[in-house]
Order: C-alpha cells, then structure tokens, then sequence
C-alpha cells in the first residue's frame, strides 16, 4: 500500500466514524470536523486527490452510514421534525440568512496587493 491509499483509506475510516457518531447521538462533533478538513487539505496540499475526488468519498460514506445522500436526509429531516425548519423552504433564496459574514470591502482592500483590486467587480479606483 502506498502512502495515497493509506491517507485515503485513513480518511474514509474517519469519515465513517464521524457519520457513525452523528447517527447515534444526532450531535456532529466540531473538532473530529476540523481534524477531518485538516486530514483533507493535507491529501490536497500533498497533491494525492483533489477537490471532486474527495467529495466524492464523502458522499460515499455519508450513504454508507446513512443509506441516503445527505441532501435527501436534510429535506427529509425537514419534513418530518414537525415542519419547525419550514420557513427556510417559504423565504425566497435571495433572502434567506446565511451562515457566513459578508467581508466590508475595506477588509477586502486590506488583504489584496495594490496591483489586485482591478480583478474584483466594483473595487476599481478603491484605495
């Protein structure tokens, strides 16, 4: 087994122990989540699988576990938790609230080198 298989086969054995655990106790555990985005970087970063090739192992062991995608489990726990989510389906998409904070354009600034600000809309002529 080379170094690829193992990490990968490391990673879907933790996978499936996370989806095993948020099944029995209905609670995800934050920190196996971050150690588990860490273990997936690292297979990116060491250039062993990428982007789609990952996702594709995490729906592989979220159906192993749960016996269905994860989108079809979210709308079915939707339907059948007393309708208390429903309002999430009633608001139209554009303005729903999201879970991430908007950067002030300042921020953005901040970050960016001065010879960037032309490859973001609107930030032309910003200083």
């Amino acid at each position: 087994m080379d170094q690829k298989e193992v990490l990968i086969e490391f990673l879907t054995n933790r996978l499936i122990d996370y989806y095993q655990r948020d099944k029995r106790t209905g609670k995800s555990d934050d920190s196996e989540t971050k150690y588990i985005n860490g273990i997936m970087a690292s297979i990116r970063i060491l250039g062993f699988a990428e982007n789609d090739e990952l996702e594709e192992g995490i729906k592989a062991a979220h159906l192993d576990v749960f016996k269905t995608s994860y989108e079809d489990r979210k709308i079915a726990q939707a339907l059948t938790d007393g309708g208390e989510h429903w309002e999430f389906f009633e608001t139209p998409a554009i303005h729903r609230k999201h879970q991430y904070q908007l950067i002030p354009k300042a921020r953005i600034e901040f970050f960016l080198a001065p010879e960037l600000p032309h490859l973001i809309p609107n930030m032309e002529g910003t200083k």
